[in-house]
């Protein structure tokens, strides 16, 4: 009896820990929302075509319209699952999904400490920032 209650236990155990399994996708998608690389990318997407809207004509700005209702956030998505699975093998990908679940990726790439520590003041910044602001037209 205790033999087949160490059995079953055991049984229900293996089940709840492959419950728990991901898949490489689950795992890929996990660390593209967990990196916000969908809103990042979707942000992109849409300085380009703001800008080509006002750059471009004729046939160019239809086929601009077009590829702008092509995007969407699913999309942007199958995207970069596939440009995971070109980048990362398993393993890879298994690592990324570790560390994604850590505080320290909230730390590094999220936290307004790191943005500030990390931003270089340098007399190289500052002429940067000065030239930028001779060209910068504020509003009155």
């Amino acid at each position: 009896m205790r033999n087949k209650t160490i059995v079953v236990i055991m049984f229900l155990f293996l089940i709840t820990l492959v419950g728990q399994a991901q898949t490489r996708r689950e795992k890929t998608e996990f660390i593209i929302q967990k990196m916000d690389l969908v809103k990042v990318q979707k942000k992109h997407y849409q300085d380009r075509i703001s800008f080509l809207k006002l750059a471009v004509s004729g046939k160019d700005t239809i086929r601009v319209i077009e590829i702008e209702n092509i995007i969407s956030e699913q999309y942007i998505k199958n995207e970069l699952c596939s440009i995971f699975d070109t980048i990362f093998n398993d393993t890879e990908i298994h690592d990324l999904y570790l560390f994604s679940q850590t505080t320290t990726l909230a730390k590094l790439f999220f936290s307004k400490s790191a943005h500030t520590s990390f931003y270089i003041q340098s007399p190289l910044d500052e002429e940067l920032i000065a030239i930028l602001n001779r060209h910068i037209v504020y509003e009155k």
